[in-house]
């Protein structure tokens, strides 16, 4: 049994998983109150289970919010410390993909200062890169895609429904399906679970540089 976890979108996930499919599931919205203690979501489907009782954890490293991302990574560092438990990292807008996505699609994230994430094919394999969102547009006309998975930015960014129509506007304009969700699936972080290699520490996705 896996647990699963990703804080790096609009809603905080907790689940349970085992190689048939997703066993329970906690989801909050990100800027909550609730959604702050991890622990306090990911207890009640623990129970009485310790890390030790697991078969792996699974978390989203993004790329997302810069500080809510930690939020799951640093629960799960914390779980995975003594070496009771492996960590397995995935790329959480793959894992969305796994399960809205399809054939040429591509995932799109609000990384907000006009930009937005995306995951999808470009030149021989999938990979992730920041785009301009005055760009995004001419970028999904040149990919030929099929379809476009939108996450839902955030409510409580002041410019989430104004960014929403612009990224949905580029993708109508690529004339791409388009496919919303509210936040990467428990689904999806278990499809690309199974391909993850254990790592010692999970180390965010981050695509921009420091400052």
């Amino acid at each position: 049994m896996h647990l699963l976890l990703d804080s790096s979108g609009a809603e905080l996930v907790c689940a349970l998983a085992d190689a048939e499919g997703v066993i329970a599931e906690n989801r909050l919205p990100a800027g909550s109150e609730a959604a702050r203690d991890i622990a306090a979501v990911a207890g009640p489907l623990l129970g009485e289970k310790l890390p030790r009782d697991l078969d792996g954890i699974v978390a989203g490293l993004g790329p997302g919010s810069f500080i809510g991302t930690r939020v799951a990574l640093s629960y799960a560092n914390g779980l995975g410390a003594r070496g009771d438990v492996p960590l397995l990292g995935v790329n959480s807008l793959a894992a969305t993909g796994s399960v809205f996505g399809g054939g040429r699609g591509v995932v799109l994230r609000d990384a907000r200062r006009g930009e937005v994430y995306c995951y999808g094919p470009a030149g021989h394999a999938p990979e992730c890169r920041l785009l301009a969102l005055a760009d995004l547009a001419a970028e999904l006309g040149r990919l030929l895609i099929g379809s476009v998975v939108i996450e839902q930015p955030s409510p409580h960014y002041p410019n989430a429904a104004k960014v929403l129509r612009a990224i949905m506007a580029a993708a109508t304009s690529a004339g791409a399906t388009t496919v919303e969700c509210s936040g990467v699936p428990a689904e999806g972080l278990r499809r690309a679970g199974q391909a993850a290699k254990p790592v010692d520490y999970l180390e965010p996705v981050y695509l921009r540089g420091f400052l």
